[in-house]
């Protein structure tokens, strides 16, 4: 005789590892252009800011500036579980993309600014938005800081 929940515990058992472990291969894509920081201000838990698009790539069509609270949040719980890996931002990588944005806006330097999945939450007010965490990098010795709000 066919023992069927056996089969079907085990069917779920791997359909669980499965979803883990394609889950962790998908992240949602971003994208950047290229930015002049206007104002930038550093606070206890993060940073607030303000971007000018200075090329075609608006993150908003109808808003040529925008401003920014950075407010961080921990990457999230699940992120230690074996297979799970969340692209979202620890506080150093915030930390130094927060250092870059203050350089780029002392030195009135363009740079990349962008977002990673939901990386920019707007707020009630039409060219405001939340972050939870920054990171930097560059890209043929272009420097880059995208925005992470949700994780992916």
């Amino acid at each position: 005789m066919f023992n069927y929940s056996v089969v079907s515990r085990k069917m779920s058992l791997t359909s669980i590892l499965a979803l883990l472990v394609f889950s962790t291969l998908c992240s949602a894509g971003g994208d950047y252009s290229e930015v002049k920081i206007l104002e930038f201000v550093r606070n206890d838990s993060g940073a607030d800011f303000t971007v000018e698009f200075t090329n075609e790539g608006k993150y908003n069509e109808n808003c040529d500036t925008f401003k920014v609270f950075l407010n961080y949040a921990r990457v999230p719980w699940y992120s230690w579980m074996p297979l799970v890996r969340t692209s979202h931002p620890t506080l150093s990588e915030t930390q130094r993309a927060i250092m870059y944005l203050d350089k780029a806006y002392k030195e009135r330097k363009n740079i990349g600014f962008g977002y990673m999945g939901h990386g920019l939450k707007q707020t009630d007010k039409l060219c405001e938005y939340n972050s939870k965490g920054l990171s930097s990098g560059s890209n043929d010795e272009f420097q880059y800081v995208i925005s992470f709000h949700d994780p992916v």
